[in-house]
């Protein structure tokens, strides 16, 4: 299984994209920072998040906690 990872990107509108890969299918994922929730990965292991303010997050699945990493074009 791939490592799971967590990313942060901007979009054209001046929100915040959040997405994250690598994880289990179905694994509940906590995110928390400049906003916060929780949101479920596809089948695939995915999850996306688009429309957020501010870039600073974490992600919290099984115990672990990852800082997900700002992307810049």
């Amino acid at each position: 299984m791939a490592r799971a990872a967590c990313h942060v990107e901007t979009e054209s509108n001046g929100k915040y994209h959040l997405w994250g890969e690598g994880f289990a299918a179905g694994t509940k994922v906590t995110y928390s920072g400049s906003s916060s929730g929780s949101v479920s990965t596809d089948r695939s292991g995915r999850f996306d998040l688009g429309g957020l303010s501010g870039y600073k997050y974490s992600v919290k699945y099984d115990g672990k906690t990852l800082t997900c990493a700002m992307v810049r074009h």
